[in-house]
């Protein structure tokens, strides 16, 4: 895939009286980075290091006004394996993405985004559950139209549609055990409602309905088979609060039962967020139903994770993310711990030139009954320089980062 014709696309988007009213950028960067990788098949068995020259051009363009936003982004990784010469990839994983968001008037907003994935490494498609998958070419293709309505000074309504495939690209690894699906497609609707009743609080209601289908598995909803691979639908209706603890301290609950192959069971999700003097930190916990490919049904996930960010400063950045979460699947019968430390530091030298360090070290235990034992470790040490085009907009350490 081209950025080219992607730039061309956003611009033809944009009408010609529009752009002159408004500022259309271009923002081309470039990323080089070397990666040392302790397991670059992602092996349950056998781990095999390597370290890796990884090169990653990105361009960003878009247009902004008063009613209209549109962004576009493409990159691709290049990658070149030391010990492994025959992974050496001039297209190892490709990412495009598209947005678009447009006010109409003071009550309406209309937007939508799209997002086209592949890579060799499909684990990143499992970022709720944090699940492993062996090295294997996959694919994940995203759309989400929305909008947003007005009802009152109070009062807002929204809608939103979200449509995400996931893929791999080859015969998915395992494929002959029970419990592996080639491909996933998950639909979402969610419809809410916010109500502000003071200039601390807004109460929450949310309406979301889920349907889940495995490709390459027998796909009779009415087949007991099927039913067994959690093809069919999840709903869920919550309500929540926000609340301002503080000029700096927010935090959110939404909480209510999902129905879900003939059984309730809670939804959870909460956060607390506290703005730093240079930077923030967060805390959320969640408690929700979704897929990973690598799993030919649903999966039950209990998730804990934080974050924190800080600017001691003004050109040096740094951040963690720990988090744990445990994965229930009935068809295979996983039942999963998954760790992960994610740890980096950013150092703009320039304006448009940073260089950035950053450590992840995931392991998953648990146990799956058709394979036994999970004892899965995978730690990733990444250095890697970002230059942005000089004089582009926002060409910040986080806008390059942004870029890339």
């Amino acid at each position: 895939m081209n950025a080219t014709p992607l730039l061309a696309i956003l611009l033809a988007m944009v009408p010609a009286a529009a752009r002159a009213q408004g500022m259309t950028y271009v923002i081309p960067s470039l990323s080089v980075a070397e990666v040392a990788d302790s397991n670059v098949f992602s092996s349950q068995s056998s781990a095999e290091s390597d370290v890796v020259l990884r090169t990653s051009p990105a361009l960003r363009a878009g247009y902004r006004s008063a009613p209209l936003q549109l962004t576009g982004r493409y990159t691709f990784d290049a990658e070149q394996y030391r010990d492994h010469p025959a992974l050496d990839d001039a297209l190892a994983r490709q990412q495009a993405d598209l947005s678009l968001r447009y006010h109409a008037g003071r009550t309406a907003t209309f937007a939508t985004s799209a997002s086209y994935l592949t890579t060799h490494m499909p684990q990143e498609f499992n970022e709720l559950t944090g699940l492993n998958v062996q090295r294997a070419p996959a694919t994940q293709f995203t759309v989400t139209p929305s909008m947003t309505y007005d009802l009152s000074a109070r009062t807002r309504a929204s809608v939103q549609f979200e449509f995400a495939r996931s893929a791999f690209s080859e015969a998915a690894p395992g494929a002959a055990l029970a419990g592996v699906a080639p491909s996933i497609v998950t639909r979402t609707f969610t419809f809410g409602l916010d109500r502000h009743l003071s200039a601390t609080d807004v109460a929450h209601a949310q309406y979301r309905e889920q349907q889940f289908a495995f490709g390459g598995l027998p796909t009779n909803d009415a087949s007991p088979d099927s039913i067994a691979l959690g093809n069919g639908t999840s709903r869920a209706m919550l309500a929540g609060w926000t609340r301002e603890l503080s000029a700096l301290t927010r935090a959110t609950v939404m909480a209510g039962p999902r129905f879900s192959g003939g059984a309730v069971r809670p939804e959870l999700t909460a956060d607390i967020h506290r703005r730093l003097k240079s930077g923030d930190v967060a805390v959320s916990v969640e408690r929700t139903e979704t897929v990973a490919l690598g799993e030919a049904g649903t999966i039950e996930v209990e998730r804990l994770t934080a974050s924190a960010t800080v600017r001691p400063t003004r050109r040096l950045e740094l951040r963690a993310g720990p988090g744990i979460s445990h994965d229930a699947a009935h068809v295979s019968g996983l039942d999963a711990t998954v760790y992960l430390v994610d740890v980096a530091a950013t150092r703009a030298l320039t304006r448009w030139l940073s260089i950035e360090a950053s450590y992840q070290h995931a392991w998953e235990r648990g146990d799956i009954p058709q394979a036994g034992p999970l004892a899965f470790a995978h730690r990733v040490f990444m250095i890697r320089a970002i230059t942005t085009a000089p004089g582009s907009p926002g060409t910040s350490a986080r806008a390059m980062r942004a870029a890339q």
